[in-house]
């Protein structure tokens, strides 16, 4: 599959005033000398709607320089319909980062440096919506900052993983 395009539930101005409002809570957060600030977690479980289910996740990360954030996400066989959507923003003015998601194998040729294919790439950016159907297998959500050697990146990330479940 190839890089996709970002697809986005939200205008531009609704993650520019969350990427604002990130920037607040993430001075608080540098005050407290935190490496990572669970936001919250909306549930554990993912919630029963009907066939449907989602399983959301949020928070707030630091990316160290040359490095990068990843989310391991294991869609079983018998699930249909999977989608990766959501939100993220990078606190400060600097060049943002990457956003990936891979199969297992891409993960690791990305990670060795050589040729991939991703599901979805964002492109360098500090405010983007994900938005990447999924079949049945293992996924790499990644964060990166491999390219910048000197600054590390605070990234808030608002997500979820949703699917459906056909009837037996």
């Amino acid at each position: 599959m190839s890089s996709g395009s970002s697809v986005g539930a939200g205008s531009e101005e609704d993650v520019a005033l969350r990427a604002l409002v990130v920037g607040f809570v993430m001075v608080i957060a540098s005050m407290a000398s935190l490496a990572w600030l669970p936001v919250r977690r909306i549930s554990s479980q993912p919630a029963d709607i009907g066939l449907q289910y989602e399983a959301p996740y949020e928070r707030i990360a630091v990316i160290e320089p040359g490095g990068f954030f990843d989310i391991v996400m294991d869609i079983p066989r018998d699930l249909q319909d999977a989608k990766v959507e959501g939100d993220f923003a990078v606190y400060g003015l600097f060049d943002g980062v990457q956003v990936f998601v891979f199969d297992r194998r891409a993960f690791l040729s990305w990670k060795e440096g050589r040729s991939f294919t991703a599901h979805y790439a964002s492109g360098r950016t500090r405010v983007g919506s994900i938005s990447a159907s999924l079949s049945p297998g293992s996924y790499v959500l990644v964060f990166s900052n491999t390219f910048c050697p000197a600054r590390k990146k605070t990234v808030w990330m608002e997500l979820k993983v949703t699917w459906t479940r056909p009837r037996k």
